[in-house]
């Protein structure tokens, strides 16, 4: 769905698929059999890093996760509990649904969300979500808001560790993994690999 398969061959990097309990993933509030059994996720995809690592020699300080809907609320949790081993994550149509996220080190963090979502709404439990890592990164308080008439975007800059905290809003949109809505504007798998590419190797 992503295409992520032909953003890999352009960018030189490695993409990888896991896939959870049923399709789905114990993120924390929401949503699924893995979260009602309690699954630990970030077990596993601890492990898959380590195979990663030894197996395909992929670079363990230019390691991304992303995701969409559940995925990307487990992509947060990610980011609370691993950061130590994961560069960034960015997250598509998902939310800080975590609430014990005490990330060992700061992590940039992308969420790129639409306005008429009406699964995981744009409202203030997701913006709140967002300042909540802005403080957790110690980035400075008042963001700087772009608006644009597909994408509006809010940057909370000047984080720890030269992280980054972006709000991508896309104006309109619904529940998707974004296609691009017209050349000037990015879909969704460029969006998030553009802000990876941007990203610092983890020290």
């Amino acid at each position: 769905m992503t295409l992520f398969d032909a953003e890999a061959i352009k960018g030189g990097f490695v993409v990888v698929y896991p896939e959870g309990l049923a399709r789905s993933w114990n993120a924390g509030r929401c949503c699924g059999d893995a979260e009602s059994k309690n699954v630990d996720d970030v077990a596993f995809i601890s492990q898959l890093i380590d195979s990663l690592v030894r197996d395909a020699h992929i670079d363990p300080k230019r390691v991304f996760v992303t995701g969409m809907s559940n995925g990307g609320m487990m992509a947060h949790r990610l980011a609370c509990e691993i950061s130590d081993r994961i560069a960034a994550v960015a997250s598509v149509s998902g939310a800080l649904t975590f609430d014990a996220c005490h990330p060992a080190r700061s992590i940039s963090i992308l969420e790129m969300h639409g306005t008429t979502d009406p699964l995981v709404p744009f409202d203030e439990q997701l913006t709140g979500g967002m300042m909540r890592w802005a403080g957790l990164d110690g980035c400075a308080p008042t963001p700087k808001v772009t608006p644009g008439s597909d994408i509006a975007t809010t940057t909370w800059s000047a984080c720890r560790e030269s992280v980054t905290v972006v709000l991508q809003a896309v104006v309109g949109a619904g529940h998707s993994w974004f296609a691009p809505s017209s050349a000037a504007q990015p879909g969704a798998t460029s969006a998030v690999w553009n802000f990876f590419s941007q990203v610092p190797s983890r020290a």
